[in-house]
């Protein structure tokens, strides 16, 4: 709790507001595992690196890392909300404080040779913003009270939305970057950057599967708000396919449909790639140089779990969207 304290004192000394926003996000990141999980991975990145030897979370290092892993990740998140219209444009400047506060202990406890490294992610994570607001994001003129305007949704890839989504959220693993490159030890089979590149990799196909997750349960909402996610982008692509007099839409008003595309022709995809990822991303694990790696192994395992429960629930879904089908035949063969 030392960096929580900290953080929370040195936003209220900077101003007011900062001084509560940093109490509210503090306390979601509290009360929330997978938020909270991330706030203390360079704690357990730095315990998988050396099993149970070590300095104790009291370590000054180790205190500062988690305050700039805290500040670095409400920095990111306040800007996707911004970006998403679920938090005020007045919220920047305090996104802005946390990535300074990020930067500044950063380029204290980083050596300069790594500081290349740190600026290669942010910049990845900018670029992966821009391509969001630019491709991602359907313009407000473009909404006319909740309705899509489908063909004015930029014609690209999912697969490149995909990648995207994962880009913007590397800056979380910086901080562990910088205790890897501290507490690793020096071993003539391997080299320091190649296992910083393979961590990196580990974890862009670990965010790619909890994206998905994320994308596939928030498809509705999503494009109702004109959100177009991965999956958002080839159901509407299907969508368009199979009703091309079709400009535009109310995403309430065809959620059956959509969501009958979603299972029907889009599943399948989105469980071969979760299952690629997650393969891709368990051969990079077993080949890490870490002692213990079993909390990578369940947070890996934990977020492929969705996916395959999701699995499990395909057929019964599908059944019962048949149903409906079958149902909205039948009382149409009634209406006059």
């Amino acid at each position: 709790n030392k960096p929580i304290r900290l953080f929370i004192n040195n936003a209220e000394k900077t101003h007011p507001l900062f001084g509560q926003l940093a109490h509210d996000w503090t306390y979601k990141i509290q009360n929330h595992d997978w938020i909270r999980t991330m706030f203390t991975l360079p704690y357990v990145t730095y315990h998988s690196i050396l099993g149970h030897e070590g300095e104790s979370l009291e370590s000054e290092f180790l205190q500062n890392i988690l305050y700039a892993n805290l500040a670095g990740w409400i920095g990111y998140s306040l800007m996707d909300d911004i970006i998403d219209h679920d938090a005020p444009v007045n919220h920047l400047p305090f996104a802005n404080y946390c990535m300074r506060e990020m930067h500044t202990v950063f380029s204290a406890l980083a050596p300069k040779s790594f500081v290349a490294r740190i600026n290669r992610i942010l910049n990845m994570t900018d670029q992966a913003y821009i391509f969001e607001l630019e491709k991602r994001i359907v313009s407000t003129s473009d909404l006319d009270s909740k309705k899509l305007n489908i063909k004015n949704i930029s014609k690209v890839t999912a697969s490149s939305i995909s990648e995207s989504s994962a880009q913007k959220s590397l800056g979380m693993i910086l901080a562990s970057m910088i205790v890897i490159e501290k507490y690793l030890p020096v071993n003539n089979s391997y080299r320091l950057h190649n296992v910083l590149d393979s961590f990196t990799d580990f974890f862009r196909n670990y965010l790619a599967i909890k994206q998905n997750n994320d994308d596939a349960e928030d498809l509705i909402d999503d494009l109702n708000k004109g959100h177009i996610s991965p999956i958002g982008q080839s159901v509407i692509n299907e969508y368009i396919r199979q009703h091309q007099e079709e400009s535009s839409i109310y995403v309430i008003e065809k959620k059956h449909q959509l969501l009958k595309i979603f299972w029907e022709n889009v599943f399948p995809q989105w469980r071969k790639e979760i299952c690629n990822a997650h393969k891709k991303a368990s051969d990079i694990l077993s080949a890490l140089p870490f002692k213990d790696k079993k909390y990578f192994q369940k947070l890996l395992s934990e977020a492929s779990a969705v996916a395959e429960k999701a699995e499990s629930e395909y057929a019964r879904t599908k059944e019962f969207l048949q149903s409906i089908d079958f149902a909205t035949q039948k009382r149409n063969e009634y209406l006059p």
